[in-house]
């Protein structure tokens, strides 16, 4: 199934008929020159959405765009990338950092797929009392606040369908570099839409959704230099 947020009129056309195999690469990942995740887009579609162009995917036909934004950002573009203010640096200090998400209209969810998430450990009870990674929606979903070691996870929201951009979604990173201030934080968020038609979309309430047969599914914060599990 056809992406539903690829401009079309930004992909070349062969004898008149659509490229389809440029069309089909538009938003694979791919690896920057500088060694981060990106997306293959068309030139023109990267730099339409303030993004950086770093290096070429397989065809040569689309870029690799590195699609990152950080605090006070905001976006309705699919396959945006949350980033602390100093990224690739880490940061050590006590800030808010907020975004936020308008959706495409025919949207039922967002996935974020954490590339690199670092944050203070939580408290002796397991509560994130230090840093603290937030999420609010205008559907009133429970969601988890999230803190310590994180990369490789996934998140999948319930963000309903139709226009919310009275009622965005809001991803919030709060730290406080008081405590531990040798602490080197640092977040690379993936924020993918996914269209209410699409095969991909997982069950409703579901938290994460694995789609391959096997494979090994870790609690959030989990690792064998964790005492405390989130």
């Amino acid at each position: 199934m056809a992406n539903n947020f690829i401009n079309r009129s930004t992909y070349p056309l062969i004898n008149g008929i659509s490229n389809l195999f440029t069309f089909y690469q538009a938003y694979r990942p791919c690896q920057t020159e500088y060694n981060t995740s990106g997306t293959c887009l068309a030139r023109s579609d990267c730099l339409a959405r303030n993004g950086m162009t770093s290096g070429s995917c397989v065809s040569g036909v689309t870029v690799c765009c590195d699609l990152k934004f950080t605090c006070g950002g905001r976006t309705d573009k699919n396959g945006t990338v949350f980033v602390n203010q100093m990224y690739p640096l880490a940061d050590n200090m006590t800030n808010t950092c907020q975004i936020t998400i308008e959706k495409q209209p025919n949207v039922c969810q967002l996935r974020l797929d954490f590339d690199e998430f670092t944050l203070a450990q939580p408290d002796e009870n397991g509560q994130c009392t230090t840093d603290s990674f937030m999420i609010r929606t205008s559907v009133g979903e429970r969601l988890p606040i999230l803190c310590g070691e994180n990369p490789g996870q996934h998140l999948y929201i319930d963000v309903g369908s139709g226009f919310i951009n009275s009622n965005p979604v809001v991803l919030s990173v709060v730290t406080n570099g008081a405590i531990g201030g040798d602490l080197e934080r640092r977040w690379r968020i993936k924020i993918n839409m996914v269209s209410c038609d699409s095969l991909n979309m997982a069950p409703s309430g579901c938290l994460q959704y694995f789609r391959s047969p096997s494979g090994m599914v870790q609690s959030f914060n989990y690792g064998p230099s964790v005492s405390l599990l989130v």
